[in-house]
C-alpha cells in the first residue's frame, strides 16, 4: 500500500483491534520514509484486518485488508 506523501514527517502504523491501536500485523513491515505498507499474510491469517496509518498533522489513513482463502 501506498500511503499519500507527507514532507517531513514518517508515518508510524497500527492494527485496530476492538477500538484500541495495537502493532501492525506479524510479518507486515512499513517503510516508514516513504510511506509504504508490505505485507504477504500467512494462511494463518485469514480474515479482515483494520489498519491505521498517520504521519505529522495529516488526517491519519484508514486501511483495510481482507484476506481470504
Amino acid at each position: 500500500v501506498e500511503l499519500p506523501k507527507v514532507e517531513g514527517a514518517p508515518y508510524r502504523g497500527g492494527e485496530i483491534v476492538g477500538g484500541a491501536e495495537q502493532t501492525l500485523p506479524l510479518g507486515s513491515s512499513l517503510d516508514a520514509a516513504r510511506g509504504a505498507f508490505y505485507w504477504e499474510p500467512a494462511p494463518a491469517f485469514l480474515g479482515t484486518y483494520e489498519l491505521v496509518f498517520a504521519a505529522g498533522d495529516a488526517a491519519p489513513v484508514r486501511v483495510r485488508v481482507i484476506v481470504e482463502p
